[in-house]
């Protein structure tokens, strides 16, 4: 079974009608929010469940083993709202304005 490549030419009618881009991105603000998004989240997710189970047991008198199931709870959630999330990007939000909002609110919350 073969397959040809299309082929490299682009007739320049075509070329004009294809949608283009409004301003040029901001590669710096994609890379650091990015990065800063990606520390805050994944250190985030690490401190919740390792603190979690302990939270649960010493202030809601949770045992050992109900305290150990908010851990999946939290991450089943999580994995909900990854899908939710991807949605809204896909309909909705700009993914470079949700990286900035995520990233701006993933440093400041554990601030407050």
């Amino acid at each position: 079974m073969k397959s040809k490549f299309p082929s490299q030419l682009v007739d320049a009618s075509v070329a004009n009608e294809l949608p283009q881009m409004n301003s040029k991105p901001l590669v710096w603000l994609e890379g650091v929010s990015s990065v800063l998004f990606g520390v805050a989240a994944f250190s985030t997710f690490y401190v919740i469940v390792v603190w979690m189970p302990k939270y649960a047991m010493a202030f809601a008198g949770m045992s050992e083993a109900e305290a150990l199931k908010t851990i999946s709870y939290y991450s089943m959630g999580s994995l909900v709202c990854v899908f939710i999330f991807a949605a809204l990007l896909k309909k909705m939000v700009r993914p470079i304005w949700a990286n900035v909002f995520n990233s701006a609110l993933a440093v400041m919350l554990p601030t407050y």
